[in-house]
C-alpha cells in the first residue's frame, strides 16, 4: 500500500514490487479519500477502500494528511484480511480509528492560548502543517516556536509556513550545534527580524540565540532587546 507519490518515487516502488513479486496498490487508483470534514477533536472522513466504501468515520487526528494515512491503513487491512475482496466491519473499523494516536503531530497540549506541537522537520511536513493549522486551529495570529537542526532545510521549512505563521520565534534544539551564521536583515525568507534576549534573575540584557521573525512586516535591521517572552 502506498499513498500518492511523485512519479520518480512511484517508479521505484513499482520496481521494488516487481522484484519481490508483490502487488502494489496506490492511493488515487486503488483507493482514495472521498471527503474530509473538520470535527471536534479530529475529523470525519469518508474513504473508498479496495473492497468497499466507509462513510463518516471519526478520526481523532488533525490534518488532511492524516486522513490519507488512515486510507492507506484501511486499504492495507483489507488486503491483509481478504486480499482486497472483503469489506471491513464498520463498527470494528470505527472503533479502531477512534483509538488512533499520533503524538507530536498537530497535538494540542494547552488551551487559552491554544498550544499545538508538531514534529515536522522538512518543507513537505511544514506544508502539511501549514494547510492543517487554519482548519483545525483557526487563529488571527499564529506564533511558531521553531528549533531546526543544522542539517535540515530551514529556509524551505519557513517558506512553507510563512503564509500561515505570523511570527516565528527561533531557538536552538537541545543537543544541537549552535550556528555561527547570522541571518541577513534583507533575507527574502525572514522579511524582518528582531533578535531578543532575556535572562532569569534580572541579569543585564545581552543578545542570545533566540530570535523572532515577523513575516508580514517591513524589513528592518535586527536589534537587541532585553524583554522576556510572554
Amino acid at each position: 500500500m502506498s499513498s500518492e507519490q511523485v512519479p520518480e518515487a512511484l517508479v521505484e516502488l513499482e520496481r521494488a514490487a516487481e522484484l519481490t513479486e508483490s502487488t502494489l496498490a496506490v492511493e488515487g487508483a486503488g483507493f482514495s479519500v472521498l471527503d474530509v470534514t473538520p470535527a471536534v477533536g479530529g475529523q470525519l472522513i469518508t474513504v473508498q477502500g479496495i473492497a468497499g466504501r466507509y462513510d463518516d468515520l471519526f478520526l481523532p487526528l488533525f490534518g488532511r494528511h492524516q486522513a490519507h494515512n488512515a486510507a492507506v491503513a484501511i486499504a492495507a487491512v483489507e488486503s491483509f484480511l481478504g486480499r482486497g475482496t472483503q469489506v471491513l466491519d464498520e463498527d470494528v473499523l470505527s472503533e479502531g480509528l477512534a483509538g488512533a494516536t499520533s503524538p507530536g503531530r498537530l497535538q494540542p497540549i494547552a488551551t487559552d492560548p491554544t498550544v499545538v506541537v508538531d514534529a515536522a522537520h522538512n518543507p513537505h511536513g511544514a506544508k502539511a502543517l501549514a494547510e492543517a493549522l487554519p482548519v483545525a486551529f483557526p487563529s488571527e495570529h499564529v506564533v511558531g516556536v521553531v528549533g531546526i537542526l543544522g542539517d535540515k532545510d530551514a529556509r524551505g521549512f519557513v517558506r512553507a509556513l510563512k503564509g500561515t505563521v505570523e511570527t516565528f520565534v527561533v531557538t536552538q534544539p537541545p543537543g544541537s550545534v549552535p550556528s555561527t551564521r547570522t541571518p541577513s536583515p534583507r533575507s527574502s525568507w525572514t522579511r524582518s527580524a528582531r533578535i531578543a534576549s532575556w535572562s532569569s534573575r534580572h541579569s543585564p540584557p545581552r543578545c542570545s540565540r533566540h530570535a523572532t521573525w515577523r513575516t508580514r512586516r517591513t524589513p528592518r535591521t535586527p536589534s537587541c532587546s532585553s524583554r522576556a517572552p510572554s
